[in-house]
């Protein structure tokens, strides 16, 4: 982690606490950055610190110290959008991608596996204790929603692996934002903003995009 810029390190802190505030279900309440920069194998304190309130001058986090070394932070809408937008370094993109990854090994999503993020340090976060609960989640889709969902998600993989235009990786990476996609859409809520930003490359392609404006308008 020693190589990363302050500017990347802030943004993996702000995509990996983004990422576990929607695994506990809800995005607005505080988080303990200290604990996920950990999980990230980030120890640091000055370099979480500097990056933190960084994070806080772009209008992206709202930061509390809790304990005199344990910092917590609350991602705010403009973090969120932030987050949709790519960011600035392409660390979030790659952050993403490692996330769709691990889900599609451990069977949480269908799908084939392709190359992770980064090196050994970035594992998915453990579970963060909560510090103060958001708003109650919507309910699901119902499951023929979520069976027509699945089924152009499917359809869409097929195309992506028979196009003979695409290289091996442009197929890996188009097939981890489809799968970080269907996993946004089959969610509680779903942000359209990050659906939006997810669903950006595979619209490029006249071939997937009928499909894809249609698995989203879903939402």
């Amino acid at each position: 982690m020693n190589d990363l810029s302050l500017l990347e390190l802030a943004e993996l802190l702000l995509v990996a606490s983004y990422e576990e505030t929607e695994s506990l279900g809800h995005a607005n309440f505080f988080i303990s950055v200290t604990e996920i920069a950990g999980n990230l194998g980030i120890v640091d304190q000055v370099q979480i610190i500097d990056a933190c309130h960084l994070l806080e001058e772009k209008g992206c986090f709202l930061l509390a110290f809790d304990h005199v070394t344990a910092l917590s932070a609350s991602i705010t809408p403009e973090g969120e959008n932030y987050i949709a937008r790519g960011g600035e370094t392409g660390i979030i993109g790659e952050y993403q991608r490692f996330i769709a990854s691990k889900r599609v090994a451990s069977g949480e999503l269908p799908g084939i596996e392709f190359e992770g993020f980064g090196g050994p340090h970035f594992e998915p976060a453990a579970p963060v204790e909560e510090i103060s609960a958001g708003p109650a989640p919507v309910p699901p889709s119902p499951p023929a929603e979520r069976g027509e969902l699945k089924h152009i998600v499917a359809s869409l993989e097929i195309l992506i692996n028979n196009d003979a235009s695409l290289t091996g990786s442009q197929k890996a990476d188009l097939i981890a934002d489809l799968k970080s996609l269907e996993f946004q859409l089959l969610k509680t809520g779903p942000k359209k903003p990050v659906i939006e930003a997810l669903a950006s490359d595979l619209k490029k392609s006249p071939v997937f995009a009928a499909l894809v404006e249609f698995l989203i308008a879903k939402i």
